[in-house]
């Protein structure tokens, strides 16, 4: 299992949870691992699962959401290849994650996790360097929701629509440029300009089921601006 080229990849990266392990810890965590290949649009994990989950994203996109009691939904997270996803204690936190494009995702046993947490101090180092990665896009997330511009508020939306629907060759977010504009809180107007942008850049196309999002990194890398600032 941890030959895999693309933990390999993964592992050789600086400040990701596997590249933060010791080479003997992070082989026995791989040993009982699970590939798991999601399509997008579906679920990961999700809040209401019997089990408690955890993995590393490997290849793709995903995003981790908030659901309120009506239904609607707030993205606090977007994981690329390497970020660590799901629960990290015990208590659950009401957290779902959702792959915005096709994923694959290394699920790691828990039990495995927590008896080397016991034998392997790097192992609890790496989970506390995961707890201050995820502190810092929530506050990433507050300062885009309240200071970023209308190109990331516009790209945060389209990404959240566009996840709401479960797509195998296309990201299409159902949505007019009114909705648009009503749901970031601004006049068509400004939106039709936001989306004239994109389009020009490549990053999406009007389709007739609404907005086609071509370059979902490139899109996700606007939203998640705050984090390296």
């Amino acid at each position: 299992m941890y030959d895999h080229a693309l933990v390999g990849q993964i592992a050789s990266l600086e400040g990701t949870f596997l590249g933060d392990l010791s080479s003997d810890s992070r082989e026995r965590l791989l040993a009982d691992a699970v590939f798991l290949q999601v399509p997008a649009g579906a679920p990961i994990f999700s809040a209401t699962d019997p089990m408690i989950r955890a993995g590393v994203v490997l290849r793709g996109l995903a995003r981790t959401h908030l659901s309120s009691g009506n239904g609607r939904r707030l993205s606090v997270r977007f994981s690329r290849p390497g970020v660590f996803i799901g629960n990290i204690t015990e208590s659950r936190a009401p957290l779902s994650v959702q792959a915005v494009i096709p994923c694959t995702v290394l699920e790691l046993n828990r039990v495995t996790l927590f008896d080397l947490v016991t034998a392997d101090g790097r192992v609890g180092l790496a989970l506390l360097n995961e707890v201050v990665r995820r502190l810092h896009d929530v506050y990433a997330t507050l300062a885009s929701n309240t200071f970023g511009s209308m190109r990331e508020r516009v790209a945060r939306q389209l990404l959240d629509l566009a996840t709401e629907v479960a797509h195998t060759d296309h990201l299409v977010a159902p949505v007019t440029q009114q909705g648009l504009a009503d749901g970031v809180g601004t006049v068509r107007e400004v939106v039709a300009r936001v989306l004239r942008d994109f389009r020009s850049e490549g990053l999406i196309a009007t389709t007739e089921g609404g907005i086609e999002i071509l370059d979902p990194d490139a899109i996700a890398s606007l939203v998640i601006r705050w984090r390296s600032n």
